[in-house]
């Protein structure tokens, strides 16, 4: 599955020390599964095939780190799981880490 577009993602910066990327997107206007496909698809050089509710429920994602109805942003919450060989960390704050998944915790993303 493509499913992201490159308008989704607004910076992506890597951390070599900690060989984790940290992905900017505009909590306002794109949710967060949008947000996590388009950063599997640049990270994987469009490689990332497998639909994204294979590992998480992408509704559910949206619906805890999406603005509230006022226009709010959400309070500081964050959800962390593993696919494909990365550990994810998404943030209602509007960025996303993503890291080698090297520890095997990500039994889903191993082949």
């Amino acid at each position: 599955m493509t499913g992201g577009t490159p308008d989704a993602i607004e910076t992506l910066e890597y951390e070599p020390k900690t060989d984790t990327y940290r992905i900017a997107y505009d909590a306002r206007t794109t949710p967060p599964s949008l947000a996590v496909v388009s950063a599997l698809d640049s990270l994987s050089d469009g490689g990332f095939d497998a639909p994204l509710y294979d590992v998480i429920d992408p509704d559910a994602l949206d619906r805890l780190l999406s603005p509230s109805e006022s226009g709010e942003t959400a309070d500081r919450r964050s959800v962390s799981f593993a696919a494909r060989g990365f550990r994810i960390t998404v943030s209602s704050r509007g960025y996303l880490e993503v890291r080698s998944d090297r520890d095997g915790d990500g039994a889903e993303g191993s082949e």
